[in-house]
């Protein structure tokens, strides 16, 4: 399946390092060789009752014949999204674990950098929001230890802004790490300089609050700006996020929070300009 731990560790250096890469590299080598990824065969065997094989399905997506897709990340990935939603198939979340364990499988140590990066992210970020759930009538059964290792994966390898959010919202919460509202601030940072709202919601009323970290109204209520601004329509919870925060500061934090927001940017602007690193 996965590669071995000691194949993991021989990842290159990529920029972001930090203490919780380390900790993604040798949490997922150790699920690894303890055994906590499933076994594919019987993923196999499970996904059966789903039915044949999508065969050319790829083919009316503009892609080519499925047949001669095995290998690609991209159409693993629109196959697995499609088992996962029911959209163009029959929902069949257990052949889209199995999709998305592929990935997984042949991907894991891919360049961070490459296009297919992203799609490669994303399974395991799947895959740690199905270990979170399980998958009802399978083997797949909820388990925290394995969500918490391709969650991290995701956040730290890929440096993925969805999967950082994620796991800071584990750390804020204690799910299946202990609660460390200082770690969870941290990954909402990464996330948060990344453009992800969810995470820009979350670090602003931590800041405004001076929960885990030193208390900078102004700073707290620009982030909460920047995310009620590009927020999903139901992420209704960051527009309740911002307006609290409004009212717990005054003009003087208000007028601060204007120039922070106005310089962040402006600093954006250059940064996609120069196709700089954003954040």
């Amino acid at each position: 399946m996965l590669k071995v731990l000691a194949h993991r560790c021989r990842l290159p250096p990529i920029g972001e390092r930090t203490a919780g890469r380390a900790i993604a590299v040798v949490t997922v080598g150790l699920a690894i060789v303890l055994g906590l990824t499933v076994e594919f065969g019987s993923i196999r065997r499970q996904s059966s009752v789903c039915g044949p094989e999508a065969s050319d399905v790829l083919q009316s997506m503009g892609t080519h014949h499925y047949a001669t897709e095995q290998d690609n990340v991209v159409a693993q990935w629109k196959l697995a999204h499609m088992y996962a939603t029911g959209k163009g198939l029959p929902r069949c979340d257990v052949r889209a674990f199995e999709y998305f364990i592929r990935i997984a499988d042949s991907h894991a140590d891919d360049d961070p950098h490459t296009s297919q990066a992203a799609f490669v992210a994303d399974a395991f970020m799947a895959l740690g929001q199905y270990y979170l759930s399980g998958i009802p009538e399978t083997t797949i059964k909820p388990d925290l230890i394995r969500a918490v290792a391709m969650l991290t994966y995701a956040a730290s390898y890929f440096r993925n802004a969805d999967a950082q959010y994620q796991v800071g919202r584990m750390y804020l919460d204690g799910q299946g790490v202990p609660r460390n509202a200082w770690q969870a601030a941290r990954w909402f940072t990464l996330a948060a300089n990344k453009g992800q709202s969810q995470a820009q919601a979350m670090l602003g009323y931590m800041l405004v609050k001076g929960d885990a970290v030193p208390r900078e109204p102004a700073r707290g209520l620009m982030w909460l700006t920047i995310a009620r601004d590009s927020a999903k329509a139901d992420d209704k919870w960051i527009n309740e996020f911002y307006q609290n925060a409004f009212k717990q500061t005054n003009n003087d934090e208000r007028a601060r929070a204007l120039m922070y927001l106005e310089h962040w940017l402006k600093s954006r602007a250059i940064d996609q300009l120069t196709d700089g690193p954003v954040g």
